[in-house]
This record gives C-alpha cells, structure tokens and sequence, in this order.
C-alpha cells in the first residue's frame, strides 16, 4: 500500500497539476501503510506474548 500504490499512480499522472496531487496521494498512501504495518505490529504483539 505504501509502495505499490503511490509507484503506480506516478507512473500515471505525468507532469502538471496531476503530479502534483499524486505527490500528495503517495504521501498519504505512505504513512496509511505505516500505520497499517503498525497496528499489524501490535497487534502481533499481544497474540505472541513474550513470558
């Protein structure tokens, strides 16, 4: 999500207007990624306690 998603949308917009919201749509597609991979994280956590 936050690699496939952005590197695909630059691939599309091109130059002009469009690249410049794609910027801002890889920047979100970014840091939801991180917070998925961070609830994936805890998440994992509390599954596997550490005795």
């Amino acid at each position: 999500m936050g690699f496939g998603i952005p590197l695909v949308a630059s691939i599309i917009a091109g130059k002009g207007e469009e690249s410049k919201m794609s910027f801002y749509f890889a920047g979100f597609c970014a840091i939801a990624g991180m917070m998925c991979l961070r609830l994936f994280i805890l998440y994992a956590g509390q599954m596997n306690t550490i005795v």
